[in-house]
């Protein structure tokens, strides 16, 4: 044991020197190899800094330029163009309309003259908003001052042509071909000094191109020659040191502890890491020294161990054999136990059932009872009221026989009138004959029988009418009388239907109360057997409960036999482990050269 602490101080010691080797390289590496690949790459930084504003502001100076070009030389270019244009056509179309003898088409060529003229001014105002030098107004003026008289002219030739003058009015718009001639050398000198502006512009920028594209070469060349300088420096300071340091490395992973220290000029962290290379050597040299010693005083300690451990596995052995045996018979009876509870539950189940469906039945069957008695009694009542009907009915039958019997005697009685009436009619024409024969004398007994011929006649209109009433009203009696006469039979047949309903009630409320009673009695006999499983159900749960707490004591110390067993096995598996690992660890050690 006194081997084994040596060997866990020694690691310790080991790990705080390298620890501390550690963290001196870290603080002296600010002012070393960081330092030196800092310091080169800010001059690199400032030198591609100073490159890149100089060329940005080169750019932009380019930027401003092409701009120019672009927002002021070519839409210049353009107005004027469109002035060209628009001048040419307004040109154009007034010789059309000198030419031309049809006056509404003449009228149209003079409307679109009148509207590129508008587009020639206000072309001519927007050009001028983007002048910038006098000579360039002063061109602008004189063409402006031209175009004037040019439409001076033109306006003339117009009126002429448009009074049917053609002849003079292409004399006159002659005259203003020079004017409109000059007016063109204006534009052309417009154009020139707009391109020979952006000419220059031009060559301004390509001065800035060629000057950021010397500036970049040069630039890259110094960034060249900068690096090549850091890449010396690099390879002299940390390179080549490096190269020692692996070689040490690689002797060390090879197992060769002899070699001597790497000895580097430097202080910075390749000197640190050589310094350390050199004590890790040394540590380790002396830990495969005692790890040596240690595996042998733990390689005889085992093969004692492991002997002690072969006699208490085998008594473990036997004592979990022979509590699975018990453990098995225990589960077995904790078994049995659980499913006779089960059985038993589920007997006091149904039980449970079938009694709570025996009450229901009960209630069902009084609830049953209950409304056959309440239908009974509405079945009698419906008796009672059907016979009541049946009796207003018949009344009713009766009193529309009397009225069809009445309508009939009032059918004779205007038949007769009816009679009398035509009699009236007749006497009032033989009167009104012999009033006619009578002459003067007889126009007053005229008048009178013209009047009873009216009135007789009125009268045969009315009797008419009321022969048609009498008549509807004794074929809708009659028709009265067949339908109350059907409907009396109807109800008697019903009353008849009801009563033989109200026995079958009767009847199935006498079953009702028989098979209530037979439900009672089979409730009762359900409770007296619940009150029976209910006991049968605690005593099996009781003893399932005991076995269960016996196969679970029997499970926990089969359980430990098992796991001392177990942890037995482990302890024996972990002694053959160590000695496995202390061989290795033995060869592993005889690589090294010590």
């Amino acid at each position: 044991m006194g081997k084994g602490q040596q060997l866990k101080s020694a690691v310790k010691q080991w790990a705080s020197r390298t620890r501390k080797v550690r963290q001196t390289a870290v603080a002296k590496g600010s002012k070393s190899i960081g330092f030196k690949i800092a310091s080169g790459y800010a001059v690199l930084a400032v030198l591609v800094l100073v490159t890149g504003g100089v060329s940005l502001y080169q750019m932009n100076g380019m930027q401003k330029n092409t701009g120019d070009i672009i927002n002021q030389s070519i839409p210049a270019l353009d107005k004027i163009h469109n002035v060209n244009y628009l001048t040419d056509h307004v040109m154009s179309i007034s010789m059309q309309h000198i030419l031309s003898t049809d006056s509404a088409e003449k009228s149209t060529l003079a409307e679109e003259r009148a509207k590129f003229i508008r587009e020639v001014s206000d072309t001519l105002k927007e050009y001028k908003l983007t002048l910038r030098g006098e000579q360039e107004l002063g061109q602008l003026q004189s063409l402006v001052g031209k175009w004037g008289e040019f439409l001076t002219v033109n306006n003339q030739a117009i009126l002429l042509s448009s009074s049917n003058d053609e002849e003079l009015a292409l004399e006159v718009s002659h005259k203003g071909v020079e004017a409109f001639n000059s007016m063109q050398i204006d534009l052309g000198a417009l154009v020139a000094h707009t391109q020979d502006e952006a000419a220059s512009e031009g060559k301004v920028s390509e001065k800035i191109f060629r000057t950021s594209l010397t500036l970049s070469i040069a630039t890259v060349l110094i960034v060249l020659v900068v690096i090549g300088m850091i890449n010396m420096v690099i390879r002299k300071t940390m390179i080549n040191p490096l190269k020692k340091v692996t070689v040490h490395l690689q002797r060390i992973s090879g197992g060769d502890l002899t070699a001597e220290d790497t000895l580097i000029g430097n202080m910075d962290e390749i000197g640190q890491l050589a310094k350390t290379v050199n004590e890790t050597n040394r540590t380790l040299l002396e830990m495969v020294n005692r790890i040596r010693n240690v595996s042998e005083v733990i390689s005889e300690q085992g093969d004692e161990l492991m002997h002690t451990i072969s006699d208490t596995k085998e008594g473990s052995s036997q004592i979990a054999l022979t509590m699975e045996e018990l453990a098995k018979a225990s589960g077995s009876q904790a078994e049995a136990a659980v499913d006779a509870s089960k059985a038993v539950e589920e007997l006091n189940a149904i039980i449970e059932n079938f009694a709570g469906r025996g009450t229901d039945l009960s209630l069902h069957s009084e609830q049953v009872r209950q409304k056959g008695e309440k239908g009974k009694a509405l079945m009698e009542s419906s008796v009672a009221q059907m016979n009541q009907i049946a009796d207003a009915v018949s009344q009713s039958m009766d009193t529309v026989e009397e009225l069809n019997r009445k309508n009939e005697g009032i059918f004779r009685l205007v038949g007769s009138i009816r009679s009398i009436s035509e009699q009236t009619h007749l006497l009032a024409i033989n009167a009104a004959i012999e009033a006619a024969r009578a002459g003067d004398s007889g126009r007053g007994f005229a008048v009178v029988a013209q009047e009873v011929r009216k009135l007789s006649e009125d009268v045969q209109r009315t009797v008419a009418e009321i022969t048609g009433i009498t008549q509807g009203i004794q074929h809708d009696s009659r028709a009265m009388v067949e339908q109350l006469r059907g409907g009396v039979a109807k109800t008697e047949e019903g009353s008849r239907q009801i009563v033989e309903t109200g026995e079958a009630l009767a009847d199935i409320n006498g079953s009702v109360g028989v098979m209530a009673l037979t439900v009672e009695g089979m409730a009762k006999d359900l409770e007296q057997m619940t009150g029976a499983s209910e006991t049968m159900n605690e005593f099996s749960q009781h003893i399932s409960a005991l076995a269960q707490q016996s196969a679970a004591g029997v499970e926990e110390t089969s359980a430990s036999a098992h796991e001392q067993l177990s942890a037995t096995t482990e302890v024996a598996n972990g002694i053959e482990h160590l000695k496995l690992l202390l061989t290795e660890l033995k060869e592993s050690v005889t690589r090294f050269q010590v």
